[in-house]
This record gives C-alpha cells, structure tokens and sequence, in this order.
C-alpha cells in the first residue's frame, strides 16, 4: 500500500512539474515570436504579410475567432513548445500572438522586461492595469505600456491579456499597434 501511495504521490508531483516546465517554455515562445514577429515587423507589416502570405492559414471564419471580430488574417504557428496563433487585423496597424497554453506569471515578466526597454528617444508608460471575468478564460489581467515621444503624434501600443485559468481557451494574447492622434 505505502508503495501505491508512493508511485501516485511521485506521479503527481512530477505532472505538475512537467506542467510547469512546459507553461515556462511556452512562455518563452510567446516572448519570442512576439518579439520576433510583432515587434521587429510593426513598423511595416506588409514586408510580414508578404513573408508569410505562402503559408497555410486559417480560413476566415476560423481567423476571425483570433481577430476580436475585425476582418484580416491569423496563422498557426508551429512550435515545440506549444499552440500559437499570428493574427494581423486588416487595416490596422496591429499585430498579435496568440498563445494556448502560457505560464501568464513568466509571460507578464517578460512582458513587464520587454516595454520597460524602450530604445531612445522613446519614453514608456502604464496606460492601464485592469481585471475582467470571462466565460472562456477565466479571470483574465490586462497591462498596457506605450512607447512614445513627448508632442509626437505616433505612439506605439503594447497590450498583455493573460489567464491563469487551467481551461482557458487562450492564457496569453499580446498585440502591439501604432496609434495616431
């Protein structure tokens, strides 16, 4: 019996750190392909576009799903680590990642790191820090910085929706855009 309760107990402790290990390295992913594909791309989207306008995306009805409703394109992108999605709103200077499964505390670090890095002349600022329930993820914590000039009329946006909700359908959602005044 001591032996049964013993292969549960090391059974459980090691799904969990096995869960832990994979959400850290998804987390890792979601910085990276923000970084990497927002990020490094949101001054000109459409050399993006045209990079990844070969590969297989979701149809429509499916893309909209990643879009908040707006009409554009979304791709999965494949990944070891995990279930990520690029989303790119027509007409929009916005792009965003899309991550399933997310450690939400590792992704706000990197995150929080990320904006705080602003290159100069750009100055960074909290623009809003809120909580909302929600039927498909659960508790979720938006954050917002912008990066901005002081009197300049361009501004860019950094937006982190995360959840810590087991089931939630998407544990981290970050989208940058350039906003005009």
């Amino acid at each position: 019996m001591r032996t049964v309760i013993l292969i549960i107990l090391s059974f459980i402790l090691t799904t969990t750190v096995c869960y832990a290990e994979d959400s850290e390295l998804q987390a890792k992913a979601f910085h990276q392909m923000y970084a990497s594909l927002c990020a490094k791309n949101i001054n000109n989207l459409s050399v993006l576009k045209e990079k990844i306008k070969d590969l297989p995306s979701f149809p429509p009805e499916q893309a909209s799903k990643f879009l908040g409703g707006n009409s554009g394109s979304a791709w999965p992108v494949p990944d070891k680590a995990g279930l990520f999605v690029l989303s790119l709103p027509d007409n929009k200077n916005q792009c965003a990642i899309l991550a399933r499964r997310a450690s939400a505390v590792k992704v706000e670090e990197q995150f929080l790191n990320f904006v705080a890095s602003a290159p100069a002349p750009l100055l960074t600022r909290k623009i809003s820090d809120s909580y909302a329930k929600t039927a498909s993820n659960g508790e979720t914590h938006t954050i917002a910085y912008e990066w901005y000039v002081e009197n300049a009329k361009r501004k860019f946006v950094f937006t982190l929706t995360t959840s810590k909700y087991e089931n939630a359908e998407i544990q981290a959602l970050g989208s940058i855009a350039i906003v005009s005044e």
